[in-house]
């Protein structure tokens, strides 16, 4: 969506964390787990949607690429997709909603106002072409039914990857992909470096490094143990 005039001249990077180098683990786990994608703006910031999408999209990425583990990439990659298709059928919906709201606005102050962004989105995050003519009640209402209706296959899609990601989910590794998970991760993380590690303090690009570090001392450990054991 478009952003304020105020705004407009502020550099984007001003206004957004769009690296796993600055954006604080707290605010991933917003993003990751809640769904909130409006944590990636920064205090007191404002940044559009597609903005924020585009940051998102960046960051995963790296922090993809940053775990360096196929099975757990893998997973990450369902679980962003989810993410993804939930954030779409929000979207949708609310944009639904404030159209039918414009709508009752209109019956009470007989202003005709419909920001043109709220049909840019529902037309975008829905894929219906609908024209969300104001003017026109039932072909209004109509439009507005579809858009609901057709996301209807994302929350198919999500319930068919939330089952797969359930088999996927590892029960012996050291992965994150929950709220729950990450935390408890991050906790024994901190045992391991005998720091006290705390979400808003610490950097994405700093978690997934320590991690790195700790899965890979356990696995020389593992391999260490494994070797003694073979000489015995």
């Amino acid at each position: 969506m478009k952003f304020l005039a105020i705004f407009k001249d502020v550099p984007v990077e001003q206004r957004i964390y769009s690296s796993i180098c600055e954006l604080p683990l707290a605010n991933f786990l917003d993003v990751v787990c809640d769904n909130k994608i409006q944590s990636l703006t920064r205090p007191n910031e404002k940044a559009a949607i597609s903005e924020l999408e585009e940051a998102w999209a960046k960051i995963h990425d790296e922090y993809i690429e940053a775990i360096k583990d196929k099975d757990t990439e893998y997973i990450l990659r369902v679980q962003y997709r989810i993410e993804l298709l939930r954030q779409k059928v929000m979207l949708v919906q609310t944009c639904a909603n404030s159209l039918r709201g414009c709508r009752t606005l209109r019956d009470l102050t007989n202003m005709v106002v419909v920001p043109p962004d709220f049909i840019i989105t529902i037309q975008k995050e829905s894929g219906y072409k609908g024209v969300f003519d104001i003017t026109n009640d039932e072909q209004f209402e109509k439009d507005i039914q579809l858009a609901e209706a057709s996301v209807k296959r994302y929350e198919i899609e999500i319930e068919a990857k939330q089952q797969e990601l359930d088999i996927l989910l590892p029960k012996d590794k050291v992965v994150a992909v929950t709220r729950e998970a990450f935390l408890s991760t991050l906790s024994r993380m901190s045992r391991w470096a005998n720091i006290h590690y705390k979400p808003n303090e610490i950097t994405v690009f700093e978690f997934v490094r320590n991690l790195n570090d700790w899965k890979q001392e356990i696995e020389n450990e593992t391999a260490a143990n494994t070797k003694r054991k073979n000489k015995t």
